[in-house]
């Protein structure tokens, strides 16, 4: 749950920079809005991701908040792209159209990646630790599979929001049910997860049975705390919920 503490600090953050006024970051916002339209909507994050990969040799990750830079270099300008451009209509159609492209890219780079690690440490999910090559990889080549690993990361975002905007773009009760209620379970599962993978093993199930068993266990838990928490109004604000619940109209679906 490591990354609540840093989503609460990069909120804390913005929160003090909209008290000094929306408009610099609105207009922020609309001068972004339009190279973003075009193809730089997949090109932009890529090469900023690439570039915030050069950092991961140098401090690596430590989860510590404090001492985190090479993935404050990831978080941060995530974060403020998000904020900056939900609401822009034209970003999001350019999402919509190049969604294929973004998949492409994903799954391209994804593979160029698990390749350059099978060659240099191994074939992954411990099918073997033998590298295919012995000698360490040339530095060019280092700085290329960084980029590689930030159109991994865009790519695979990029393509869940595009097609996201293209098929789920609409109202229901199953969606209206799910939108508050990611927040809770993220929060939840985790500690769900780890409870009961550190008991189910005592009951010597079949693994694979274990492994449905933890899940079940996992989406019930969760879903069962998240009907808990959105029903006791000072328990909400701790799960990101408002702390009541909007009304909503019988007629608001039918607008």
């Amino acid at each position: 749950m490591w990354f609540v503490a840093y989503l609460w600090v990069y909120s804390l953050l913005l929160a003090v920079l909209l008290a000094g006024g929306r408009r610099p970051l609105e207009a922020l916002g609309r001068v972004l809005e339009r190279p973003l339209s075009t193809p730089l909507v997949l090109i932009a994050p890529i090469v900023g991701l690439g570039l915030a990969r050069q950092l991961y040799p140098v401090f690596d990750r430590s989860h510590a908040l404090v001492d985190d830079w090479y993935l404050h270099s990831v978080y941060v300008p995530l974060f403020l792209f998000g904020f900056l451009t939900a609401q822009s209509d034209s970003i999001r159609r350019a999402l919509i159209r190049y969604r294929w492209a973004a998949l492409a890219i994903a799954l391209g780079a994804w593979l160029a990646w698990r390749g350059y690690l099978a060659a240099w440490d191994g074939l992954p999910w411990g099918l073997t630790s033998w590298p295919l090559l012995e000698a360490t990889p040339p530095a060019p080549l280092r700085v290329a599979m960084r980029f590689a690993y930030g159109a991994v990361q865009w790519g695979a975002m990029a393509a869940i929001l595009g097609f996201g905007a293209r098929h789920l773009a609409f109202d229901h009760p199953v969606l209206r049910y799910l939108t508050p209620a990611v927040f809770p379970l993220y929060i939840l599962h985790q500690t769900i997860t780890v409870v009961a993978g550190y008991y189910l093993p005592g009951l010597g199930l079949p693994l694979g049975v274990e492994a449905l068993v933890l899940v079940a266990v996992t989406f019930g838990g969760a879903f069962l705390g998240y009907e808990i928490i959105r029903r006791v109004a000072p328990l909400r604000p701790l799960f990101g919920l408002r702390w009541r619940a909007p009304v909503r109209s019988r007629d608001a679906g039918r607008a």
